[in-house]
């Protein structure tokens, strides 16, 4: 039986004009985009998505640089070919629960337009409603999860044209890791020049390391004490 997370890999024996170059038939197997795009991960899928797409050199069918020549063109049928392996991939890209919004697209652009005003919509709501998430504590989750979490927020802002700056987006850090890390905190704030997100979250994850060796330290003092 068929394996349907991939494709077949050809090259098409067609001589084409000079307006469009030859194309080759582009597969894609589902290891080449292992991230499925879910309602909740759409910059990092649409990354992982355009590094394919400029890989093969295939972003004119998407961005519309490249558009469906005429039927009676020599590379018509060439085109259509590779325009629908570009839509298969595009389908098999993303989860079970969003294919059936792209189920009656007929062109890879028809359907990646779509995911992008779905995904990637600038509305004020949207905004709002990321920029919420951005001021959220950390609560139980894990220190990297949470960072992880926070750069995500920021890259689905600026998906949508919204800048965060760095102070903006270590003031929500700070402020949402929670009173374990209040020492380190409070020297960050004392700085007179900002701190990338690359440079802070290595301070805190340095900083939790920090701090379970010393509990690793306490924990058997206390126990002796506890004995005696």
């Amino acid at each position: 039986m068929a394996n349907h997370n991939n494709f077949i890999l050809a090259t098409p024996t067609i001589t084409t004009s000079s307006t469009y170059p030859t194309i080759p038939f582009i597969a894609l197997s589902s290891g080449q985009i292992p991230l499925k795009l879910t309602h909740l991960n759409y910059p990092s899928w649409c990354a992982q998505f355009n590094f394919f797409l400029f890989g093969y050199d295939l972003q004119g069918f998407i961005d519309g640089t490249h558009p469906c020549p005429n039927r009676t063109s020599a590379t018509f049928s060439s085109w259509m070919c590779q325009d629908q392996l570009l839509l298969y991939a595009i389908h098999i890209s993303v989860s079970d629960s969003i294919d059936p919004l792209i189920t009656s697209t007929i062109a890879s652009k028809e359907a990646w337009d779509k995911l992008t005003r779905l995904y990637a919509s600038p509305s004020r709501s949207r905004v709002m409603s990321l920029k919420e998430r951005l001021v959220r504590p950390r609560d139980s989750c894990s220190l990297c999860e949470y960072l992880c979490s926070i750069k995500t927020i920021v890259d689905k802002l600026a998906l949508i044209d919204t800048h965060v700056s760095d102070d903006d987006i270590t003031i929500a850090i700070l402020n949402g890791v929670g009173h374990d890390f209040n020492e380190l905190t409070a020297g960050i704030r004392a700085w007179d020049h900002p701190i990338s997100y690359e440079e802070l979250h290595d301070k805190l994850i340095d900083y939790e390391a920090y701090l379970k060796r010393e509990d690793l330290h306490s924990t058997p003092s206390a126990l002796s004490a506890n004995t005696t």
